[in-house]
């Protein structure tokens, strides 16, 4: 039961932070990763990655060669 209710304020600390992020769509974002991870629907990194960092416009960040 103690390991429920560490998972629970750790759930309640990341959303009072979500909370405070200015930008509606990135909030939205992160909201969804922590309704995922608490219903048990952990996504990887990278999609997590993708679905934090990228919007609809966004593309992929490209690699530059040194040449």
């Amino acid at each position: 039961m103690s390991e429920e209710l560490q998972l629970d304020h750790t759930r309640e600390e990341a959303l009072a932070l979500i909370d405070k992020i200015d930008n509606p769509e990135l909030r939205d974002r992160l909201r969804s990763i922590t309704a995922m991870r608490t219903l048990g629907l952990a996504p990887g990194p990278n999609e997590v990655a993708n679905r934090v960092f990228l919007t609809r416009d966004d593309l992929p960040p490209e690699i530059e060669s040194g040449d």
